[in-house]
């Protein structure tokens, strides 16, 4: 995968832009915000002539086959049909590509003649990695520390974040939210008798 030399930005500050960037699209508390309609209406409202698509494939200079693609002149995110279809039936996976295109949307907007990251570099890079930076997004985005620390364990915010188990370890790790015994069946049942189970 291609990556790109962006300019630094701290986990920390990409966690807060993730956060206010959550209530600017009205998803401030919401659990699982809609990723379909945040790319296909919501973002319109913040990101001037932005587009969304859906083709058939996304095949990159590179030659190599993409889930989703940010492109920024004109500003636009395309998905990939196959990848589309997962996001509008909330496949954590899917939900994580497109917070992680919004990703680049929102931080790289504007960035001109990217660089790309050199293979051997990219680790003493992460916060001049475009790459790192959109996942670090996603993650703060779908699943905020706040939401995170209600949960007692990455398995019960995989669940009610619509997030990948592994993106709830990482997630949980990274901000230091250990296991703890809480019950949640309250939640549980609240969810159930809206109708999100």
């Amino acid at each position: 995968m291609s990556d790109y030399f962006v300019p630094a930005l701290a986990a920390t500050t990409i966690r807060t832009i993730a956060q206010n960037m959550r209530y600017v699209l009205g998803f401030g508390n919401v659990y699982v915000p809609n990723m379909c309609g945040i790319l296909e209406h919501e973002l319109l409202n913040v990101v001037p002539d932005y587009e969304f698509a859906v083709q058939e494939q996304i095949i990159l200079e590179d030659g190599t086959f993409a889930e989703a693609q940010t492109q920024f002149s004109p500003p636009q995110i395309t998905f990939c049909s196959e990848v589309y279809y997962q996001l509008v039936a909330e496949k954590p996976r899917a939900r994580f590509t497109a917070a992680h295109e919004l990703g680049h949307m929102l931080l790289h907007y504007g960035a001109r003649n990217l660089n790309r990251l050199p293979q051997i570099s990219r680790a003493k890079y992460n916060a001049n990695s475009a790459e790192w930076q959109a996942n670090t997004f996603a993650a703060s985005f779908l699943a905020p520390e706040h939401l995170l620390r209600g949960f007692s364990s990455p398995e019960q915010a995989s669940e009610m974040l619509f997030i990948s188990l592994e993106a709830a370890k990482i997630q949980m790790t990274e901000l230091k939210i250990g296991n703890k015994n809480r019950d949640i069946s309250e939640w549980l049942k609240l969810r159930k008798d809206m109708g999100l189970d």
